[in-house]
Formats: C-alpha cells, sequence, structure tokens
C-alpha cells in the first residue's frame, strides 16, 4: 500500500539581515511636541540627566525632552505642567532631600528643582 500523503513541509527558510537598520530619530520640535500625548508615570527617564518624558506617538511610545513642552514662559501641555508641579510641591515638602535639576545632573537649590545654572533660563516657566 502506497502512502500519498506526505508529511508536511516548513516553508522554505528567508535569509535574515545580519543587524536591524539604523533608528531614524527625528528631533521633537515645538509643532511636534503639541501633536504628542503625554502619558502620566511617576518615574520619568533621565538621559544625560535631563528629564524625558514619555509621550504616545502613532508609532508607539517615544520620550521627549522637558524642554520641548516650554514655549516661552509656559508649558504646551497641562499634564507635563502637573507633572512639574507635583515635583515643586514634593521638593517644598522635603527640602532638605538631594534632587537633581530637571534640566541636568548638577544638584538642585534646596527646596527646589533647578540648579545654578538652569535657575534664570527656566525659573519663570517652572514656578510662575
Amino acid at each position: 500500500m502506497s502512502d500519498t500523503s506526505s508529511p508536511p513541509r516548513s516553508p522554505p527558510a528567508t535569509p535574515r539581515p545580519r543587524s536591524p537598520p539604523p533608528l531614524t530619530r527625528q528631533p521633537a520640535t515645538l509643532s511636534r511636541a503639541q501633536e504628542l500625548e503625554p502619558r502620566l508615570v511617576r518615574n520619568v527617564a533621565r538621559v544625560g540627566g535631563k528629564v524625558y518624558i514619555t509621550v504616545n506617538t502613532p508609532e508607539g511610545t517615544d520620550k521627549v525632552p522637558l524642554e520641548d513642552f516650554i514655549d516661552g514662559d509656559e508649558f504646551t501641555d497641562e499634564l507635563v505642567c502637573n507633572m512639574v508641579n507635583d515635583w515643586n510641591s514634593t521638593a517644598e515638602l522635603h527640602p532638605d532631600t538631594k534632587r537633581c535639576c530637571l534640566f541636568c545632573r548638577r544638584r538642585a537649590r534646596k527646596s527646589y528643582t533647578l540648579c545654578g545654572v538652569h535657575w534664570d533660563t527656566y525659573f519663570d516657566a517652572i514656578y510662575c
């Protein structure tokens, strides 16, 4: 008796590239920051000392520096503004805690979230 059925065959193997293609990231601009939807997370990422906000994009999630949400002396997003206000109130409640500046790795001033270098640049946006 001849067996006409043969075992199932797996599809032919396709060659895989040795390394993935490099990621092409565009720096976030103010117009792009207005399109982004920030996610509320208590622990935020720091890259090079700067605070990066996790945002939802059409492609998934991405991290955008805090500076991209500041336009002059105002925040462009209410959620980011509330996050910074929460950090500021925590700094006021616990003034002796060692903390870093929001924009670099330097020590923040006592009961503040800014260092001396970024004090003049971002004080109005962060505290007013």
